[in-house]
């Protein structure tokens, strides 16, 4: 997927990880896979997914590296939240593999580290401080986790997606 990174969201879940979201990234190539899906897979899918909005990504550019086919339209999930920037750009998961990347990349538990002297107000908190702490105090660690984490998000500019449904895009599933 050419022009696009995929980099964490600005949440923790309650299994303990942070999202994928994907964001801009000019001259950047990440790995990434495709489902050939039926409208109502789609359909299905997408209730599955409701913290991120379907959308066709209009300045993506796919190029499948072993299969001969070509893919004129992308469509992903944009993560609602948007991607999280701690130092006001955005950070990559490490374990997606990138050419060209521009972004700094972390794994899971570098991002939880980050999250969690965020969210928890405390220097010496980790991973598993934040990870502990979602277990045994959910409502307040994820409140926490909203107020300190979503003001350090960036959205997908709008000039490179459109939200699904949108018209043309029922209408090509049809």
């Amino acid at each position: 997927l050419h022009g696009f990174d995929v980099g964490a969201g600005a949440a923790v879940t309650g299994y303990g990880s942070m999202p994928a979201a994907v964001f801009a990234s000019p001259g950047t190539a990440v790995r990434a896979a495709v489902l050939w899906l039926t409208p109502n897979q789609v359909e299905q899918l997408t209730w599955t997914e409701l913290t991120y909005w379907l959308a066709r990504l209009d300045t993506a550019r796919f190029a499948p590296d072993e299969a001969d086919v070509r893919i004129d339209q992308v469509l992903a999930y944009v993560l609602r939240l948007g991607v999280f920037c701690p130092d006001g750009e955005p950070i990559a998961l490490a374990a997606i593999p990138a050419e060209h990347r521009t972004a700094a990349a972390m794994t899971q538990e570098q991002l939880l580290d980050r999250a969690a002297k965020i969210v928890l107000d405390d220097e010496t908190a980790t991973a598993e401080t934040i990870v502990r702490r979602i277990f045994e105090h959910a409502a307040s660690t994820t409140h926490g986790a909203r107020e300190r984490l979503w003001p350090l998000v960036r959205q997908l500019p709008d000039e490179h997606w459109t939200r699904f449904p949108a018209a043309e895009l029922l209408a090509q599933l049809d």
